[in-house]
């Protein structure tokens, strides 16, 4: 009976054991086995009762060949017969790498594993286009703290918009980053749109830097896509033992700007350097151009270092150092010479940027002063003096039309007699008490005058009856003939 009894529990252990590993494995499933380049992968992970979390599940074979986006876990438990019923579906989002036959290979966990399953990935089809990438490096191999130009290109249909891409800090290397372009292109025949992103990169010490890029994500009509892009190995040659750290590797160029004209005395004035090369920083260039020391003639101020907006995003940099002075001294002075060193790559050697200013004129602000005053006072005096002399010039005038306006208006040739006596020539009358003695004084004053002295005659000879001439006809004539003399 005992036997019996013990016969039934092994039985019915060995039932539920089954029952158990029956129940217990992993299912994989894909929602597509061929797709093109950039498009997202949907993976469905089933497993059931394994026994284990599928958050241990270790997902490193599928970086391989797939970028995973995302993943969420599912848990569904319930009872059954006794025994707890443990569902798990893992969902995940993967991105391939490459184009080509793609393998998702077999996961395991807990004893139990999913099957492989092939992916045929094309490098374009239906609504996505072909993307490639270009990466270079110029120069291929910098020295240390020599500026090279990382260069991303990207082309495609430009049905694409690309999000930004961003470049992970490297160990030993600054990198900036610059301004990025797109334009049309034709490439092997075939138009293209390129998208270029650059970066300034310079290494720090010698040696081999990976650069790798990630996943480059981009939008067409709302639909996300992602591309793996090329990396580059970067390896940078050690600058020279003798080369002092504040000397740039590369060309520099540089042009300065004197204040022209006249420069005042004792008053501040700006010497403007503009510097262009790569690599700079206002460090190094305060250590390439130290402060000025004073002399007789001139003092300098501390310079003012800055980098010019409109180069911030370009690989060559533009920066202006401003050095305010004073000059000291009047009279002609020259700045001193300004030497910017470099090593040029190219050649292998130490150059230098040599700044040869001209010369300023100072002049002392009191003698312009006094000039200007001495100036201001001569005008005075040639405006004053202009005034009296048409002062003097109307008086005349006035003196002048009163005696002709006695002339016009005389009734008789007594009257016409007395008012050519006292005729005013603007200077004064004539010291005469009759007309022959007038006449005589006209002559002395008077180049021509020989109309005049037959108009006198005629007026005499009526004054004294020797003419029947009348006011009427020599009234007129004198004041036509003393008008045109001296007008």
């Amino acid at each position: 009976m005992v036997k019996n009894w013990l016969r039934g529990w092994i039985a019915l252990l060995l039932c539920v054991l089954a029952t158990v590993t029956w129940a217990a494995g992993m299912q994989l499933q894909v929602a597509r086995t061929q797709m093109t380049l950039g498009e997202a992968l949907t993976v469905t992970l089933r497993a059931e009762n394994l026994g284990v979390p599928l958050d241990d599940l270790d997902l490193t074979p599928l970086r391989a060949d797939f970028d995973l986006y995302t993943r969420s876990i599912d848990r569904q438990s319930r009872r059954v017969q006794g025994h707890d019923d443990v569902t798990e579906t893992l969902s995940m989002v993967l991105y391939p790498l490459r184009s080509g036959r793609l393998t998702l290979p077999a996961l395991h966990l807990g004893g139990q594993g999913s099957r492989p399953v092939v992916i045929e990935v094309m490098a374009a089809g239906g609504d996505t286009p072909q993307v490639q990438f270009q990466l270079t490096l110029m120069p291929h191999q910098p020295m240390t703290r020599q500026v090279a130009e990382l260069v991303l290109d990207i082309y495609d249909d430009g049905s694409l918009q690309w999000a930004p891409i961003r470049l992970a800090p490297l160990p030993g290397v600054y990198l900036r980053a610059l301004a990025a372009t797109e334009k049309p292109v034709e490439r092997a025949g075939v138009s293209r749109m390129l998208h270029r992103q650059r970066w300034a990169l310079m290494p720090l010490r010698p040696g081999k830097v990976t650069i790798q890029f990630g996943m480059a994500d981009a939008l067409k009509f709302g639909n996300r896509l992602r591309y793996a892009m090329p990396g580059l190995t970067l390896d940078a040659l050690p600058a020279p033992a003798y080369l002092p750290v504040s000397v740039p590797i590369g060309r520099l160029s540089a042009t300065a700007r004197v204040p022209s004209g006249s420069l005042p005395l004792n008053q501040p004035r700006n010497w403007v350097i503009q510097v262009h090369g790569k690599g700079l920083s206002a460090d190094s260039l305060m250590r390439l151009l130290p402060a000025l020391p004073d002399s007789r003639a001139l003092h300098f101020y501390p310079a003012q270092i800055r980098l010019l907006p409109g180069s911030t995003h370009t690989l060559e940099q533009v920066w202006q150092i401003s050095t305010p002075f004073v000059p000291l001294q009047a009279g002609t002075l020259r700045l001193p010479e300004r030497v910017l060193t470099y090593f040029d790559p190219a050649t292998g050697r130490l150059e230098a940027q040599v700044l040869r200013p001209a010369s300023i004129e100072v002049v002392n602000p009191l003698w312009g002063k006094l000039a200007r005053a001495g100036l201001l006072m001569l005008a005075l005096v040639l405006s004053l003096l202009l005034l009296l002399w048409g002062v003097r010039r109307l008086r005349r005038w006035r003196r002048r039309r009163a005696s002709l306006r006695a002339i016009q208006s005389a009734l008789d040739v007594v009257g016409l007699k007395q008012a050519v006596l006292n005729f005013d020539w603007g200077d004064g009358r004539l010291p005469a008490r009759h007309l022959p003695g007038w006449q005589q004084l006209c002559h002395s004053r008077l180049n021509d005058c020989a109309a005049l002295s037959v108009l006198i005659a005629r007026l005499d000879a009526a004054c004294y009856g020797r003419s029947d001439e009348s006011v009427t006809t020599l009234r007129p004539l004198l004041w036509q003939a003393l008008a045109a003399l001296k007008a």
